[in-house]
C-alpha cells in the first residue's frame, strides 16, 4: 500500500491502495470522489463504502486509508491559506460542518457528473504546464464551484436565500461595478450611490448573498487581482498600484501588507519560489 503525505494543495487520480497521512502541523483538508466506481476506504479504521458519484468530506485530522479504489478515483486536498481571500468559504469550512465530521460528509453528485467533471476539470488541471500558475488557477476555480455546491445541497439554511432575488440583484449589480470602474477607487457610500441604494442596503445584500461586507468584497477583489498580477505578470508595483486605482504606490503597499503580512515585492519572491517547488498533482497508480 502506498502511504503519501499532503501538503499544501493538489490533485491525484488514484487507482492502488493509498494510506493519506496526517501531518499535525498544518490543517489539509481532503475530498474523495468515487467518480464512476464504487470504493471502499477507512476513516480512522472504521470503514466505509462510496457509490459512483459521491464526495466525501473529510477532517484534516481523520486518517484516511482508499482501501480498494477504481479507476475513475480522485482525491483533491488543500490548506485554508489556499482561499484565504474568499471570506465565505473560509466561513464554511472553520465554523460549518463541512469537515466536522469524523466520519467524513457524504454528498450525492448531482451537479458536474463524471463526463463533464473529467473534461472541464481533471484533464486541464492534470494536462497544465507546471510553472505556468495555469494548474493552480484551474484547482481553485473547481474547488470553489465544488463547496459551493455542497453547501447549497447540504445546508438547510442556505435554501431561503435562493429566493432573494432583490440582494442577488444588488450583489450582482456591485459586482459589475468593480469591473467597470476597475482603476479607480471609490468609496461604499459612493458604490451605494451609483447603484441608487443606501450602503446598509448594499451591505445587506452582500450579506445575504456572499456572507460578507461590500467592503470585504471590494478588498478581496483588489487582493486577488494584486495577487495574481504579481505572481503571474512582470508588471512594476508602482504601474500595478495605479491599475488598481490607487493615487501613491505606497498607500497600495501599505493595503497589500495590512492584509496578506508582506509587500507586494516579498509576495511576488514567495509566489514565484512557491511554484518552482510545488507539483501540484500527481497520478497514484
Amino acid at each position: 500500500m502506498v502511504r503519501k503525505q499532503l501538503f499544501n494543495w493538489g490533485l491525484a487520480t488514484v487507482r492502488q491502495p493509498l494510506r493519506v497521512e496526517t501531518t499535525g502541523v498544518y490543517p489539509v483538508f481532503r475530498i474523495v470522489y468515487s467518480g464512476t466506481d464504487t470504493i471502499h476506504l477507512t476513516l480512522n479504521g472504521k470503514e466505509q463504502t462510496l457509490h459512483p458519484e459521491t464526495f466525501l468530506l473529510i477532517h484534516p485530522q481523520v486518517e484516511v486509508c482508499i482501501s480498494k479504489p477504481g479507476e475513475t478515483t480522485v482525491l483533491l486536498w488543500f490548506t485554508p491559506e489556499l482561499i484565504a481571500n474568499y471570506p465565505p468559504r473560509v466561513h464554511y469550512i472553520h465554523e460549518n460542518f463541512l469537515f466536522a465530521k469524523t466520519e467524513g460528509l457524504l454528498v450525492k453528485n448531482e451537479f458536474v457528473l463524471y463526463d463533464d467533471l473529467r473534461r472541464q476539470y481533471l484533464l486541464p488541471f492534470l494536462e497544465a504546464l507546471p510553472g505556468a500558475g495555469f494548474r493552480k488557477n484551474i484547482f481553485i476555480n473547481f474547488l470553489e464551484y465544488l463547496l459551493i455546491r455542497v453547501v447549497l445541497a447540504t445546508d438547510p439554511s442556505l435554501q431561503h436565500q435562493r429566493n432573494h432575488a432583490y440582494e442577488k440583484k444588488i450583489a450582482e449589480d456591485f459586482k459589475d461595478l468593480l469591473q467597470k470602474n476597475a482603476g479607480r477607487q471609490y468609496s461604499m457610500d459612493q458604490y451605494a450611490s451609483l447603484l441608487h441604494i443606501s450602503k446598509r442596503t448594499l451591505d445587506r445584500a452582500m450579506q445575504v448573498v456572499y456572507g460578507c461586507t461590500a467592503k470585504k468584497w471590494w478588498e478581496t477583489y483588489i487582493l486577488d487581482w494584486a495577487r495574481r498580477d504579481l505572481a503571474q505578470t512582470d508588471i512594476p508595483v508602482k504601474n500595478l498600484s495605479l491599475e488598481l486605482g490607487f493615487s501613491q504606490d505606497s498607500n497600495f503597499i501599505n493595503f497589500f501588507k495590512k492584509h496578506t503580512g508582506w509587500s507586494p515585492s516579498q509576495y511576488r519572491e514567495r509566489a514565484n519560489r512557491k511554484e518552482k517547488t510545488q507539483t501540484g498533482s500527481c497520478n497514484i497508480s
